[in-house]
């Protein structure tokens, strides 16, 4: 009988990285599949905290006449050129714009 020595133990090394490789082709669950699950049993399970911190106004909104304008007064020239300078550089939208 030979003595145990490194090619014995080698091919003992090799025959379980096979059954290993064999397990691990044969599992559907991978790693990544496994992370995916465990967050989405978390995000249903978990209480969600912005729901009991969440501080609510009471509805409607009440807002004194000195503070509300109409939205059509409330125009801005800097943002309304922004605007149209993004949309024009868009072909389609220009042409958009241009049919109007």
């Amino acid at each position: 009988m030979a003595p145990l020595g490194t090619n014995h133990m080698g091919s003992a090394l090799n025959v379980v990285q096979l059954h290993m490789t064999s397990i691990r082709r044969r599992s559907r669950v991978t790693p990544r599949l496994a992370g995916a699950l465990a967050l989405i049993v978390l995000y249903l399970v978990a209480p969600p905290v912005s729901a009991q911190t969440a501080v609510t106004p009471d509805l409607p909104l009440l807002v004194p006449d000195s503070e509300w304008h109409p939205l059509r007064e409330q125009l801005d020239p800097k943002l309304q050129g922004a605007l149209e300078t993004r949309l024009n550089r868009n072909a389609v939208w220009r042409k958009l714009l241009e049919e109007q």
